[in-house]
């Protein structure tokens, strides 16, 4: 199943408070992979929203919570309530 990151990403964005920094996939992969190449991780995103790879369950909530959004947005399972 492909995981709707970049919608994430677009919807932190979008959603942000003033004074906040925006998020990249570079800055996602460093955030849910700290202990990674960032070069690396920012791969590793590329590849989950382009569907070549397949998340690691422990990295799901870590890009919830970064992105401020839930499973359920990022499986695609049904719309997510503000």
């Amino acid at each position: 199943m492909t995981l709707k990151v970049k919608a994430a990403i677009k919807y932190y964005n979008a959603n942000r408070k003033e004074g906040e920094p925006k998020i990249t996939q570079r800055s996602l992969g460093i955030i849910i992979m700290p202990e990674k190449n960032p070069v690396n991780s920012e791969n590793y995103i590329y590849r989950l929203i382009k569907g070549n790879s397949t998340c690691e369950n422990h990295l799901v909530p870590l890009i919830c919570k970064a992105c401020r959004v839930d499973a359920n947005f990022l499986y695609g399972v049904k719309p997510m309530e503000k």
